[in-house]
């Protein structure tokens, strides 16, 4: 890296593309960490809402599908929060 002038720097092509990358991976992670959050937030909704429905049977078949998309949303996260910080 060069400096021409207190405001001018001008970069090897070499260092441009590794500033580039890691430019990159710094904005992948961040994306993969907000949508981790997104979708916990999202769980914690689901687990929250209330099941009304007057079937035992229904009530039950209703609980083990919210606990499913529960697990599902805090799967995607963990993956997404591993995958940022394996970059």
């Amino acid at each position: 890296m060069a400096a021409d002038s207190e405001k001018t720097v001008r970069f090897t092509p070499e260092e441009f593309r590794q500033l580039q990358d890691r430019m990159t991976r710094a904005a992948q992670k961040t994306s993969h960490l907000a949508a981790a959050s997104v979708l916990e937030q999202f769980a914690g909704v689901i687990e929250k809402a209330p099941v009304n429905t007057t079937s035992q049977e229904a009530r039950e078949g209703a609980e083990a599908m919210r606990r499913a998309a529960v697990a599902e949303a805090r799967r995607l996260a963990q993956a997404l929060r591993d995958g940022a910080e394996s970059g």
